[in-house]
């Protein structure tokens, strides 16, 4: 647990950018896949 707490933190801009991208793509195919069986 210590060795996960003090592992070095990744770049925060690009953590930031690869989350946001990844979280607005997992919401557009949730959204699409739910509009299909919706209709």
């Amino acid at each position: 647990v210590v060795s996960k707490v003090r592992r070095p933190a990744p770049s925060p801009s690009r953590y930031n950018n690869r989350t946001r991208l990844l979280a607005a793509v997992l919401v557009f195919i949730l959204l699409g896949s739910g509009i299909a069986v919706v209709l």
